[in-house]
C-alpha cells in the first residue's frame, strides 16, 4: 500500500497513525531531489508492470501451482538455484533470497499472442546471489527483465533477453523476469 509521499521516499519514521501530527512527520516536502526522482520512476514502472500483467492483480487466494497444468491463480516458491521451496527451506534462517513465480493469462497486454509469465525475486541477501531461472517442467522460453530496483533509472533496462545460466541478483534488490512461452 502506498500512502502519498511513499513514491518519493517520504518516511513518517514509523508512525502509522500520522494522521493526528501536525508536524514533519506528516508534513510533505514537494522539493524532488534526485533519489526522490528515482524512487519515483520505481513506483511508476511497478504500478505500470501491475497495471499490464492481470496477475498481479488476482482477485482470489492464490494456490499451489501445477507445473503442468498452469492457471493464474495459482503461485510457486523458487529457491535461488531455480529449484522449488521445501519446508526445510522455508524454515532455513539462512535464506534471504525469494522467486515467486506467478503464472501468466494467454493473451496479455503487451504480450501479442504469447503467454508471459512473471518471476519476481526478492533478495534481502547481503551479498550478490547468482539466479537460475526455473528449469523445466516450469515454463521455459525467452526472459527478459521488466524490473531490477538495482537499477538508477528504470530506463537502462537491458533490452536482450536473459542468457542462459544465472544472473546475479543484487543485495537488497527486487527483480521482475518476465518469461515469454510461445
Amino acid at each position: 500500500m502506498l500512502t502519498a509521499g511513499d513514491e518519493i521516499a517520504r518516511t513518517q519514521r514509523g508512525n502509522n497513525n500520522a494522521y493526528c501530527q501536525d508536524n514533519e512527520i506528516s508534513w510533505l516536502s514537494w522539493d524532488v531531489d534526485e533519489l526522490a526522482r528515482v524512487q519515483r520512476e520505481a513506483v511508476r514502472r511497478l504500478l505500470q508492470l501491475r497495471a499490464t500483467y492481470p496477475s498481479l492483480r488476482t482477485p482470489h487466494f492464490l494456490q499451489p501451482a501445477h507445473a503442468e497444468a498452469l492457471d493464474p491463480g495459482q503461485v510457486a516458491w523458487f529457491r535461488a538455484d531455480g529449484e522449488g521451496m521445501t519446508h526445510a527451506d522455508w524454515m532455513d534462517p539462512t535464506r534471504h533470497l525469494l522467486a515467486m513465480l506467478r503464472p501468466g493469462i494467454p493473451g496479455e497486454p503487451g504480450t501479442g499472442e504469447a503467454t508471459e509469465h512473471l518471476l519476481i525475486v526478492v533478495s534481502a541477501e547481503s551479498e550478490p546471489v547468482p539466479l537460475h531461472l526455473p528449469g523445466a517442467p516450469w515454463p521455459q522460453g525467452v526472459a527478459r527483465v521488466l524490473f531490477d530496483s538495482d537499477l538508477e533509472d528504470m530506463s537502462s533496462l537491458p533490452s536482450a533477453p536473459l542468457a542462459p545460466g544465472s544472473r546475479l541478483i543484487a543485495p537488497g534488490s527486487v527483480l521482475v523476469v518476465g518469461i515469454a512461452e510461445p
